[in-house]
């Protein structure tokens, strides 16, 4: 592969799956940036990606990487979305060593993104952090899926909120449900199952809070 190629490209079409096997190492001769083991471009039904090994580069492989080396560097992405599919499901695949492992850009802004990651290691269990008490405001809904647009990371995958209450009068809400009321300086844990469920504080924001994706 060139740079900036994809192992496999997926455009408008209906279901696909991708089942077993092993894709890396597209990154060239010339470096890496840009290519990727999966690209979603076009808009799909249904895409499920399952067991497959999306790590940066085969086990001894010659990594190559710079200009005018021999061999294949090794891969960037390991999906990248670039596309709006109607729904992305991974699950029980490996993204070690990649740069980026999941790149998702849909156009304009989503309130659900069609992406779901399930126990893929290099990416569920790097405890990625989604976001930080500074960008967390009162009144307004979060998802994990959409806190690249709110100064955090978004992610795709579950993910774990822990949170102490203010000493002012607060409640929060989870996936737009009854408000809970919380007592001053109570301690919340409390795990989001999909990124597009949301967590919303009122009142007062929490005075420590931790977003963990998992």
């Amino acid at each position: 592969a060139q740079n900036n190629q994809y192992g496999v490209q997926i455009g408008t079409c209906g279901a696909v799956s991708i089942i077993g096997g092993q894709i890396s190492q597209m990154g060239g001769n010339n470096g890496t940036t840009g290519s990727a083991n999966i690209c979603i471009s076009g808009d799909p039904t249904y895409v499920l990606i399952d067991s497959v090994n999306l790590s940066a580069a085969y086990e001894g492989a010659n990594a190559g990487g710079a200009t005018g080396s021999t061999g294949s560097g090794p891969s960037y992405y390991g999906l990248l979305i670039t596309g709006n599919p109607a729904r992305v499901l991974v699950n029980n695949c490996n993204f070690a060593g990649l740069a980026v492992p999941i790149s998702v850009s849909l156009s304009g802004e989503e309130e659900f993104v069609p992406v779901t990651v399930t126990n893929c290691p290099g990416y569920n269990d790097q405890n990625t952090v989604v976001n930080t008490l500074a960008n967390i405001a009162t009144g307004t809904p979060y998802s994990a899926a959409t806190q690249g647009t709110n100064h955090g990371t978004s992610y795709f995958g579950p993910s774990f909120v822990m949170f102490t209450a203010n000493a002012g009068a607060s409640s929060f809400q989870y996936n737009g449900g009854a408000a809970q009321t919380l007592l001053p300086n109570q301690v919340v844990c409390l795990t989001l199952a999909s990124a597009n469920d949301t967590i919303q504080f009122d009142g007062h924001v929490p005075s420590a809070f931790t977003w963990m994706g998992k």
